[in-house]
């Protein structure tokens, strides 16, 4: 198995964009002044550890949903092609613990590159 590179550009908890000020040339980020969420910091691994940003949603400790408002089921695999959700996923969403969300999301960058974390 690779190990791929880290996309400075990308949250190493979630992958979303980290919309980075320093990446988009601005003179200050979003996060000046924000209070990261400690658990947050301990969850990053180490080797993304100064190499990437969190995206707002992981600094504070919310989980945004994936949703991306393309709901269309794929029949095949049985997930959204639009947010890759499965259907028990997607309805279980606002039910789920913050773990078990972050663990969906997980799963969602496994599928995406075709690594096996289904539980």
């Amino acid at each position: 198995m690779s190990v791929s590179a880290i996309d400075p550009g990308r949250c190493p908890l979630c992958g979303r964009d980290n919309l980075c000020g320093a990446l988009r040339g601005a003179t200050q980020c979003w996060c000046v002044g924000v209070t990261v969420s400690p658990a947050a910091l301990a969850r990053i691994p180490e080797r993304a550890r100064g190499a990437a940003c969190l995206c707002p949603e992981c600094a504070t400790g919310d989980v945004p949903s994936p949703c991306v408002k393309r709901c269309e089921l794929d029949g095949a695999r049985a997930t959204c092609r639009g947010c890759g959700r499965s259907g028990a996923e997607i309805e279980r969403w606002p039910r789920m613990s913050t773990e078990e969300k972050r663990a969906v999301l997980v799963r969602l960058r496994a599928r995406e590159t075709g690594e096996s974390h289904e539980s």
